[in-house]
């Protein structure tokens, strides 16, 4: 498995941004009147960027997959998507039979 590209990790955290605002202009439209300067401005901005970047609910992504891909771009995360999967080498020792 190849490491994930630094580049690319940065990129998904920034879209899951741009998707997470979009639910913060969705909440704002409902303050303005569908006539009004404002909401044309909003709704504008919102269906451009939901063009470009979809929605959270359509790409599927979760706080659990914030935390991924935060994880991916640091160094300590690098480390931790190495090990996944596997149990963690020198773990607990299973215990004796006969019990305590």
């Amino acid at each position: 498995m190849s490491m994930p590209n630094p580049k690319e990790g940065l990129q998904a955290k920034a879209r899951v941004m741009v998707q997470q605002s979009l639910k913060v202009l969705d909440a704002a439209l409902k303050a303005f009147d569908a006539g009004s300067k404002e909401f044309q401005t909003i709704h504008s901005a919102y269906k451009s960027l939901g063009k470009a970047f979809g929605t959270e609910e359509s790409q599927e992504l979760t706080d659990a997959g914030l935390k991924q891909i935060a994880g991916a771009i640091s160094p300590k995360g690098l480390g931790g998507m190495q090990q996944a999967g596997g149990s963690p080498m020198g773990g607990p020792s299973p215990m004796p039979m006969g019990g305590m």
